[in-house]
């Protein structure tokens, strides 16, 4: 984490996909990561757009809840849901 002199940094922004367990550890991480370095930044997690496929919107459901969930246990400050 390297922040701009004189820039002010508002939130930190990460993708949620897939795999449930690694991208609740690399939310789990961030905050490690933040905490050591002082840094109180909200956490937005993003549902990953690259994990939507087009003929199966029942499928996107479960893949978007999967994501979210992680995203959630994770510890996620906002959501955006794709």
């Amino acid at each position: 984490l390297a922040a701009v002199p004189g820039a002010p940094v508002r939130e930190a922004t990460l993708s949620v996909g897939r795999a449930f367990m690694v991208d609740l550890a690399k939310l789990r991480a961030f905050h490690a990561l933040a905490s050591q370095r002082g840094l109180a930044l909200p956490l937005h997690a993003i549902t990953a757009r690259a994990m939507l496929g087009l003929a199966d919107p029942h499928t996107n459901l479960l893949r978007n809840t999967t994501a979210a969930l992680a995203a959630s246990i994770g510890g996620c400050h906002v959501l955006s849901v794709r």
